[in-house]
């Protein structure tokens, strides 16, 4: 097997892969936790109308970044925002 050097140290080939793949989904996971979105299900209102399932960014006590304001869009649907 090849040897490769990383930060100083020699590994194999096969170490290299796996220490990347740890790497790569400890950066996955982490980024999952600190999304600034989550999702929201459909449901049925006391009318009997339907509410779509739909994504709202997270409680953060500042309106300007939320999608409805003003200056922004909402990636998930492209709307621009109204609310001043």
């Amino acid at each position: 097997m090849r040897k490769l050097s990383v930060f100083g140290y020699h590994k194999n080939s096969e170490e290299v892969m796996k220490s990347t793949l740890v790497l790569l989904l400890a950066c996955i996971c982490a980024s999952s936790f600190a999304a600034g979105s989550h999702s929201r299900k459909s449901h049925i209102r006391k009318n009997g109308t339907y509410v779509a399932p739909s994504r709202a960014t997270n409680p953060d006590h500042t309106r300007a970044n939320n999608y409805s304001h003003q200056g922004n869009v909402n990636p998930y649907n492209g709307k621009q925002g109204t609310k001043p």
